[in-house]
């Protein structure tokens, strides 16, 4: 059925050579295995150190964060986009973090990826973690300088950036919004924003789809001209449906410069070119309809297009259940390709870990592009030769077993376009182009670049060490003293490497009679000079870390004993509670993101992140999450402690192995390059900063055990409402109001916000929570004074947001509290404040397991089309392990119409535990007995704790009438388990 007409071609090993049958898993998983960086045992398919390091223990394991990773290409839309933000004819690749935009440039000298600035837009603290936002994050050259501009969707409306290479600044360009209204934080809406050159003046233009269509906006100055719009896209066409808007992109199909518009609607593709300040539409492509079933994720989610024949015209490609197909424009039809690359759904090939890791790169730089995707062992790619498919030598092993199956990781592969340079590196040579596309991908330690040797073999992009005369390198180590023993044998070592570079430089002089080339002798020296230098300040660099280290988790007053104390635990000596050792000393680290005025913050929680990491990657045990006293966590803890120093030492001795990245870090300190130029200022407030986080981890971990509740509290008549207590709290400020700020809504107008405040009371009495305590937790933060007070926000706190655990609640009622329509912070949408549903515990239903699909290994059948079954999970007896591992799932849901009458369900799931949940997505899902309109959304997400994911979902056909109560019957799907929740709506009016 997926042929469509088209003769099926018998695919043989053969013909694609390296497509093999699952018997030979094991010899393409050893061929596959790229030269490692170093030999250290890793985390999560890292495969050693690189720059930069983005790791788990920077956060980066978020979604609002992993996903914002790019150099010019986005999961959503899959438009190719100018990623060169400073003009050196490279992409520079960036990322969001919690204190705004990092952006890194690739050097081909050493085969890293170098600091740039950063820039405080699009952070945190400005709303940009929303899903409605941060997914709109990308780059285009809006004004056609040739550098790309950064540009989004945020609260402010569109906001563009510029980075200015000269001053080393970034720029807010300040240009109005076009995007205004609420309803743009639809997905059908903003999940389409994507920017091209669609006029051929070398200008990338704004595209988004709206009500009326997809509309487009040239920029000119700081506003914005509207040009002509896709009415044949709008919302009364079809296009809020999930299968069609997603694959909305453009691409220059004909090869005139200018690109079109192209996607999948319910009947096939379709396509504009934008002519003459209008829109024409292209003759009808592929019958890709929803008839055929291309509206499966599995399918339509690999819709793109890539110039695969090197003519420049883009071909579009799609995976359906058997294979590749792929199709070219001629002016007037459209002509399929050979037959693909075999990809069945029977293989896995079905499963989204593998699937959404389709694309295309130009790995050689010959100015064709080839297909790779992500399988069960390793990279796959293949090169069209006008005739066929070549099968490519396997790339890099980002493998399940190494843990590339997490959505986390594998979500982050990507290419970039970067220079070459033969002389410097020879990993890196001289092409036809002059670029290429490297492939990167962020594992639990670092951003892993590798990139294509011209025999199709892969490896590291980090530049190998350089070969120097033997002669003259053996003499040198008998000048310094080194019998026996290499000169760079001793990078890594403890000892004083300056010394050593002194005595060769300048030149020492050969002795009479020495048969060594005097040329040779001083471009040894030269070469051993520079790299010594860099080693000494590698290991000065790693020894400051390490002492901040040491700093940071050694102050007495932030052990979880001294915290219990605080707290007033009853009784922190038998206290049991369960803690994710690792997660605990990795959030150390991300402290460093919010000082955004000290400029080596991101390099050093990178480092310490990192160190985190690798620490629990060689613990040995089965899990890093543990249950036991606070007496014996505390020694636990410790013990993690100094495991992360003893990784910082492993770190040290791989910077110094590796020569690109030694190379690297050298240069940057050198050089005084901010994010690396050690100050002992700096030290300080990062110490602190890091203490800081640290205790409040351990307040965030004690604080369920504690039995810590929280209630309301009527704000004209607080008295004779709590105890006798009441009046003293309220004098001394400890009640909180909850305008603007409070659990359950940003909005200050919220009419809830101006009838209740909060206190805090214990588990089973009417006790207010000591102030002393709470002044300590929640006082405004100053370092002057030291790890405390803590400045913790109260609605973190309160809401279980940002790695707080739910707590109980009490005196919600009217008659305790004056606030009778106050629920569960939990049971309130997070944006608008509006009560939408009853708050439920996800649990797990009984006789269902997580479904894993087997590792794929693309095998040579003949092409088939057999129609996708419907998948379902195996039913097997499993125990609810839910709460055991520190997971705590709940769902908040907020139910509305939009213009067209039809119901949209902003559904919130929020991980209230304090352990990360993996893979977590919607699997089912029926409101008034009415399935969500189309297939579910197959994003799986990591949830970390105390974070949220939000999903929309459309419904029609609901019974009921406004202000009546409807049933949502929703499925989760988590590595742990299947679980099911019910929650009652109220139907909402237009």
């Amino acid at each position: 059925m997926f042929l469509q007409g088209s003769t099926a071609v018998a695919l043989s090993a053969g013909a694609l050579p390296g497509l093999i049958d699952r018997s030979s898993a094991s010899a393409l998983a050893s061929v596959a295995s790229p030269v490692r960086a170093y030999a250290e045992p890793t985390l999560g398919g890292g495969s050693g150190l690189a720059l930069p390091m983005l790791s788990d223990g920077l956060n980066l394991d978020q979604p609002q964060y992993y996903e914002t990773i790019q150099a010019g290409r986005r999961v959503f839309c899959k438009t190719r986009q100018n990623a060169d933000i400073d003009g050196d004819g490279q992409d520079e690749l960036i990322y969001r973090n919690p204190a705004g935009i990092s952006a890194f440039r690739f050097d081909a000298d050493t085969g890293q990826w170098l600091a740039l600035p950063p820039s405080t837009a699009f952070g945190d603290e400005a709303g940009w973690d929303e899903a409605w936002y941060y997914p709109t994050i990308q780059t285009a050259d809006l004004d056609g300088d040739g550098r790309a501009e950064l540009i989004g969707w945020g609260p402010k409306g569109v906001e563009v950036h510029r980075y200015d290479p000269t001053t080393e600044t970034w720029i807010d360009l300040g240009v109005a919004n076009p995007m205004t209204g609420s309803l743009w934080a639809m997905p059908w809406y903003f999940q389409t924003m994507q920017c091209a050159d669609i006029d051929g003046d070398g200008q990338d233009e704004l595209l988004v789809r709206y009500k009326d269509g997809l509309r487009a906006w040239k920029l000119t100055g700081t506003s914005w001209t509207q040009l002509a719009t896709i009415s044949a896209m709008s919302d009364t066409a079809g296009w809020t449906e999930l299968s069609m808007f997603e694959t909305i992109q453009c691409a220059d199909l004909d090869g005139d410069g200018r690109a079109e518009v192209f996607a999948r609607s319910a009947d096939g593709i379709v396509a504009w070119r934008y002519s003459a300040g209008q829109w024409v539409a292209l003759p009808a492509g592929p019958e890709l309809s929803n008839a055929e079933e291309w509206n499966y994720p599995q399918y339509y989610q690999t819709l793109q297009s890539a110039d695969l024949d090197g003519d420049g015209r883009a071909e579009i490609f799609i995976r359906n259940n058997t294979q590749i197909r792929a199709w070219k424009f001629t002016d007037t039809a459209w002509q399929e390709l050979p037959l693909g690359p075999m990809m069945e759904d029977s293989d896995g090939w079905g499963d989204p870990r593998y699937y959404k890791t389709l694309q295309a790169a130009d790995l050689d730089g010959d100015g064709r592009a080839e297909i790779l995707v992500r399988g069960g062992f390793e990279i796959l790619a293949w090169k069209y030769t006008g005739t066929g498919w070549q099968f490519l030598s396997p790339g890099p092993a980002w493998s399940d077993a190494d843990g590339w199956n997490a959505s986390q990781y594998y979500q982050t592969i990507q290419p970039a376009r970067v220079k070459t340079s033969a002389a410097a590196n020879p990993h890196m040579p001289a092409t036809e182009s002059g670029t290429l596309d490297v492939l990167f991908g962020r594992s639990s330690l670092a951003i892993e670049t590798y990139r294509m040797l011209p025999d199709t073999s892969w490896t590291p992009t980090s530049a190998p060490w350089p070969t120097l005369d033997a002669a003259s390198y053996a003499y040198a180590a008998e000048l310094l003293g080194l019998i026996e023993r290499n000169v760079r044998d001793i990078y890594g070592n403890d000892v004083d490497l300056s010394a050593y570079a002194d005595q060769l430089h300048p030149t020492p002089a050969l002795p009479t009679g020495s048969t060594i080339d005097p040329t040779q002798w001083a471009a040894v020296c030269e070469q051993l000079y520079t790299e010594l230098r860099w080693a000494d300040q590698v290991q000065t660099w790693y020894h400051n870390v390490r002492s901040l280290l040491t700093a940071t988790y050694t102050g007495d007053d932030i052990a979880l004993q001294a915290v219990a104390e605080t707290i007033q635990l009853k009784d922190p000596s038998s206290t049991s509670l369960t803690l994710s050792i690792l997660s605990f000393v990795a959030t150390v680290a991300a402290a460093g993101l919010s000082l955004t005025a000290t400029p080596m913050a991101g390099a050093v929680a990178g480092t310490i992140g990192a160190a985190c990491t690798l620490a629990g990657s060689t613990s040995g045990s089965d899990s890093d999450k543990v249950q036991d006293t606070i007496a014996n966590l505390d020694k636990q803890l410790l013990d993690a402690f100094e495991s992360s120093i003893r990784s910082m030492d492993d770190q040290r001795g791989a910077a110094t192995a590796d020569y690109g990245l030694m190379a690297a870090i050298g240069r940057q300190i050198i050089g005084q390059a901010p994010a690396w130029a050690w100050d002992d200022a700096d030290q300080d407030a990062l110490m602190l900063a890091g203490q800081r986080q640290y205790a409040l981890s351990a307040w965030k971990a004690l604080a369920a055990p504690s039995g810590w509740k929280w209630s309301v509290a009527g704000e004209d008549d607080y008295s004779g409402i709590i105890d006798e207590n009441g009046g003293r709290y309220y004098n001394n400020g400890w009640f909180w109001m909850a305008g603007g700020y409070h659990a359950y809504s940003w909005d200050p107008g919220d009419d809830i916000s101006w009838l209740c405040q909060f206190y805090m009371l214990r588990q089973g009495t009417s006790t207010l929570i000591d102030d002393t305590v709470l002044h300590t937790l929640f006082d405004a933060y100053n370092p002057a004074k030291g790890v405390f007070p803590l400045g913790a926000n109260l609605i973190d706190a309160v809401a279980a947001r940002h790695g707080w655990p739910r707590l109980g609640s009490a005196g919600t009622s009217k008659s305790d509290s004056g606030c009778s329509d106050v629920p569960d912070p939990w049971t309130v949408d997070g944006s608008k404040g509006v009560i939408s549903g009853s708050h439920a515990t996800l649990a797990a239903t009984a006789g269902t397991a997580a479904f894993a699909s087997p590792a794929p290994v693309p095998t040579a059948k003949s092409a088939k089309s057999a129609k996708p079954k419907n998948r379902t999970r195996p039913e097997r007896d499993r125990p609810n392990q839910l709460h055991a591992l520190g997971i705590d799932l709940g769902v908040n849901v907020e139910l509305s119409r939009d213009t067209a009458g039809e119901l949209v369900a902003l559904i919130r799931t929020t991980n209230y535990g304090l352990t990360a949940a993996e893979e977590v997505r919607i699997v089912s899902a029926k409101l008034g007995g009415r399935e969500a309109i189309g297939p579910l959304p197959s994003h799986h997400r990591h949830v970390d704790a105390g974070e949220a994911i939000s999903t929309h979902l459309r419904f029609v056909g609901v019974p009921g009438k406004a202000g009546k109560q409807v049933t949502l019957k929703l499925g989760h799907s988590h590595l742990d388990g299947d679980y099911a929740t019910t929650l009652q709506l109220t139907l909402p009016t237009v």
